[in-house]
């Protein structure tokens, strides 16, 4: 598959090129783009949960050593 020129369609030239065939297909490229960009998306998903999860849990972490870090300075003055 290829893309046509302006990227509006997804265009099978293989047997065309090689054989002297028509086109074997032709397809819209909105509705194949749309159709992957959900199925990445939703493959994604899970990852992106977790990854959330571990920076919310490192970003407490940090926030509850702050005044730790806080107190020690004073403490050192």
């Amino acid at each position: 598959m290829s893309v046509t020129r302006g990227g509006g369609e997804y265009v099978c030239n293989h047997l065309r090129f090689h054989a002297g065939l028509r086109t074997c297909q032709q397809i819209r490229a909105a509705r194949v783009d749309a159709a992957v960009a959900d199925a990445f998306l939703t493959a994604l998903a899970p990852a992106e949960f977790d990854a959330l999860s571990r920076a919310r849990r490192t970003q407490s972490q940090v926030d509850s050593a702050l005044p730790t870090n806080a107190e020690c300075e004073v403490e050192r003055t």
